[in-house]
């Protein structure tokens, strides 16, 4: 690690062990240590041994972060090993601080591997994305109305100490410049930020729009507006059919930067092929309404001692479970889409359009699966997969299965399907998500207005 080109310079001071700042970080962990050991000790309610143990892993994940990237640390889920590696040797320096009959030393945390590494990263993507709502803050209380007025603001008029003062009007602000926009054909960006890097991703997604003959039959001749959002919690994409005034789709701005274009129309196709353009299909509100309340077999746990199940009934969204059960027509829709989508990824890179690649088509699957897996063994309370990274593995593999089901043998696809996935893959999606999320989400390429004068 070196201070020149670090996250933080005092970041990697202190992940060195030979300086003053790690030892003044190191004896701060070990006294509060003590402190949570003595309160567990007497019995303070709500005091517990793994207090201690939950504070030195912190410590420890701390330091082999920052010392394996450079106090870049999203990029730690990159180096799991080495991570778990730093982290251990860590752990034995403080432990050499410790006496041997010392409260603390039997609370330390066990050794940790790449698995408890990417776990950490995929419970930092569960807290950041579950229920984020700032909850433990106040909000301030509304004003309270007197009078008999009717809640409008009143305007505050011009005040006078015996003599009277003219108010002098204010200039008017003059209004800030609209975002420059990027047309291609009938789709526009409102929003974007127009460098090369940005404007060639733009092209490269409404190229794949447009060459999907479903998506494009769906759109027709109406206008399609892509607004970037900064965002955190909520879904990384959303789209809005607005009849003749067109479809407007908004997607977050790291989920534009960050992943890869396969990634990106996954999402898409989500948002597109399972919400308003299979919503549209008028056989869906009446098996829909059959299904309603049903219990439904997960694909790929049908054979558990206890079956899981799916159930509009307490879903995330009651959609979401009709496109994962194998069944209804949301489904074929759905899949129909990605397998189109597909073609069209795999085709751009057999004749080499710029930027595509064959893995293009194996992300746009791996986006569709872990999709579906994760709504089905969740009822769509999605972050609850990090929970069941076993199960949701063996439910995108049962997908994956039904998905190569309808290629043809000698489908340019097929060769492109993802590798099956383990839990430790699963843990490894979330843990990129939390990085993506949690790592410079400034909206870079969102088109910033300039200051007005």
């Amino acid at each position: 690690m070196n201070t020149l080109d670090a996250g933080q310079a005092d970041h990697v001071m202190a992940a060195f062990p030979a300086t003053i700042r790690h030892g003044i970080y190191r004896d701060i962990i070990v006294e509060m240590a003590q402190v949570l050991a003595q309160h567990v000790r007497v019995g303070v309610p709500g005091a517990k041994a793994r207090d201690v143990t939950d504070l030195i892993d912190t410590y420890l994940m701390d330091l082999a972060s920052i010392a394996v990237t450079n106090d870049h640390r999203g990029r730690a889920i990159k180096d799991p090993s080495y991570t778990a590696r730093a982290y251990n040797a860590y752990k034995a320096q403080l432990a050499e601080h410790l006496a041997e009959d010392s409260p603390v030393r039997p609370l330390l945390p066990a050794d940790k591997g790449a698995a408890g590494v990417l776990g950490d990263f995929a419970g930092l993507t569960a807290s950041v994305g579950v229920n984020n709502r700032g909850d433990s803050i106040q909000k301030p209380a509304a004003p309270e109305q007197t009078g008999t007025g009717t809640g409008e603001a009143r305007p505050r008029l011009p005040q006078s100490n015996d003599t009277e003062s003219t108010a002098t009007p204010a200039a008017p602000t003059p209004a800030a410049p609209a975002p420059a926009t990027f047309k291609l054909g009938n789709y526009e960006f409102t929003n974007l930020n127009q460098t090369d890097r940005y404007v060639e991703k733009a092209m490269r997604i409404v190229e794949l729009l447009d060459e999907h003959g479903t998506i494009k039959e769906f759109v027709g001749d109406r206008p399609v507006r892509i607004t970037l959002h900064v965002r955190t919690t909520e879904t990384p994409a959303d789209v809005h059919d607005r009849g003749d005034a067109g479809v407007e789709i908004n997607l977050a701005s790291y989920y534009f930067e960050k992943y890869d274009i396969g990634y990106v129309m996954g999402m898409l196709a989500h948002e597109i092929g399972l919400h308003p353009l299979a919503s549209a299909n008028t056989k869906i509100p009446e098996e829909e309404e059959l299904y309603a309340g049903m219990p439904l077999l997960v694909p790929g746990l049908e054979t558990l001692k206890t079956p899981r199940f799916m159930n509009t009934e307490g879903a995330g969204q009651a959609d979401h479970v009709m496109a994962a059960f194998p069944h209804t027509i949301r489904h074929g829709i759905y899949r129909d889409i990605v397998l189109e989508m597909a073609r069209v990824l795999a085709q751009h890179a057999r004749v080499g359009v710029a930027g595509a690649k064959a893995k293009d088509v194996t992300d746009l699957i791996d986006t569709y699966l872990m999709d579906l897996a994760s709504i089905a063994v969740t009822n769509d309370h999605r972050a609850k997969a990090i929970t069941d990274p076993s199960y949701t593995a063996r439910a995108y593999n049962a997908y994956k299965a039904q998905f190569a089901e309808q290629l043809a043998e000698d489908s340019p696809v097929r060769p492109l399907l993802p590798a099956d996935k383990g839990r430790f893959g699963v843990l490894g999606d979330f843990a990129a998500l939390a990085t993506s999320v949690g790592t410079n989400n400034r909206g870079d390429s969102i088109h910033q207005q300039a200051d007005a004068q």
